[in-house]
C-alpha cells in the first residue's frame, strides 16, 4: 500500500525499485530515466549515486522537432544541463528535418553523449550521403563526445577535451541565415590542453584548413573560422 494521496518521494522510490531490479538481474544493462513524472521535479541527479541505479538521463523530449528545437532556442537546455551535470543524456533524433550542412547533428552530437538516429530510409537521397559523411568525421572523434570533459564557451561555441591526451575538439555553430566569423580564444591551461595545430572541417567531413593555433599571450591561444549560414564547423585541436 501506499499513502493516499502518494507522495513525490514513495512514487520515486517505487520507479527506483523497478530500476534497480532490472540492474540486479542485468547488470551490463543501459537504463536511461526520465523525469519522475511529478511536479516540482525532482533534481536530475537524484537516485543517479546509489547502487544498480540508471545510468543515463533523457534528453528533455528534443526528439521529434529536433532542428525547430534548436532554431527556436529549446534545445539549449540541454547545453545547460551540461554545464550543470556529467550524467550522460540519451537522445534519439529525426535526421529527415536536418539540413545538408548536418547543422541538427551536429549540436546534438556535441550534446548527447548516447545519440541515436532515425528518420532516414532512401540510402541514395544526398541527406543520407550526408549524414553517413558526417557519421564518419564523427565516429574517428567519438570518445571525445562520449568521454571527454565538457566545457561550454558559448551556447554555439563547445569544447571537448581528452584529459589524458590533452587534446579537444570544438565544435562551433551559425544558426543565422549569414556568415558568420568567430573568433574563439582558448585559455589553454585551464582547460587542460597541450594543442598546437588545429583542423576544421564542415559538417559532412570535408576539410576546410589547418592551421597553428594564434598565441595571444603565454596560455591563452586564438582561433578564428567563418562559417556559413546554418552550418557548424569541427575543430580538431592536437600536437
Amino acid at each position: 500500500g501506499h499513502e493516499i494521496p502518494m507522495l513525490r518521494q514513495t512514487h520515486a522510490e517505487n520507479i527506483f525499485k523497478v530500476i534497480q531490479n532490472v540492474k540486479k538481474e542485468f547488470p551490463h544493462i543501459l537504463i536511461e530515466a526520465h523525469d519522475r513524472g511529478v511536479k516540482p521535479r525532482h533534481p536530475l541527479y537524484y537516485q543517479h549515486n546509489l547502487s544498480h541505479s540508471f545510468d543515463e538521463n533523457w534528453g528533455f523530449e528534443c526528439m521529434w522537432n529536433p532542428m525547430q528545437d534548436l532554431l527556436s532556442g529549446k534545445a539549449t537546455q540541454l547545453f545547460e544541463y551540461n554545464l550543470a551535470y556529467s550524467i550522460p543524456l540519451y537522445l534519439h533524433i529525426n535526421e529527415n528535418s536536418d539540413n545538408e550542412n548536418m547543422l541538427q547533428f551536429w549540436w546534438y552530437a556535441s550534446l548527447a553523449r548516447h545519440l541515436g538516429i532515425g528518420g532516414l530510409s532512401n540510402r541514395q537521397s544526398a541527406k543520407y550521403k550526408a549524414l553517413k559523411d558526417a557519421m564518419t568525421l564523427y565516429k574517428k572523434n567519438k570518445p571525445f563526445f562520449t568521454r571527454g570533459k565538457f566545457y561550454g564557451i558559448s551556447y554555439n561555441i563547445h569544447l571537448h577535451v581528452d584529459e589524458i591526451d590533452k587534446s579537444g575538439v570544438i565544435t562551433a555553430y551559425n544558426l543565422s541565415s549569414r556568415v558568420q566569423k568567430i573568433d574563439v580564444h582558448i585559455n589553454l591551461v585551464k582547460y587542460g590542453l597541450d594543442v598546437n595545430t588545429v583542423n576544421i572541417y564542415n559538417g559532412i567531413n570535408q576539410k576546410i584548413s589547418t592551421i597553428k593555433l594564434n598565441k595571444k599571450s603565454e596560455n591563452i591561444s586564438q582561433i578564428e573560422v567563418e562559417i556559413p549560414p546554418l552550418s557548424p564547423i569541427i575543430a580538431i585541436l592536437q600536437k
